[in-house]
């Protein structure tokens, strides 16, 4: 017996907020933590994603200035009769920007 992963696979194009693609080699993890994929070329990244919509948190080093989060909702399926992967297009907000907190 062999354990399997359900779930769908997307081609993410991804951007920073300054519109450069995403690092090289940066590790792509879901909210739980899990590793559901790996940045190539030009920022695109093929994804493993089990949710319909959540996080995802990009990694490319150790500090915190190399981390970002794109939210996402399930890409629709490619057009009939075409062949494909559901195409998912976001952009990556610094972490250190989402930690700031507003004080009441």
């Amino acid at each position: 017996k062999f354990e399997t992963e359900t779930g769908y696979s997307a081609l993410m194009q991804g951007a920073m907020t300054d519109d450069r693609p995403l690092p090289f080699g940066a590790a792509v993890h879901d909210a739980h933590g899990r590793l559901v994929g790996n940045v190539g070329q030009a920022g695109k990244a093929l994804l493993r994603l089990s949710e319909l919509e959540g996080a995802l948190s990009v990694r490319w080093g150790e500090s915190g200035a190399q981390t970002c989060r794109i939210d996402y909702r399930r890409p629709p399926l490619p057009e009939e009769g075409s062949a494909g992967y559901r195409r998912l297009s976001s952009t990556c907000v610094p972490q250190r920007a989402q930690s700031k907190k507003v004080k009441p």
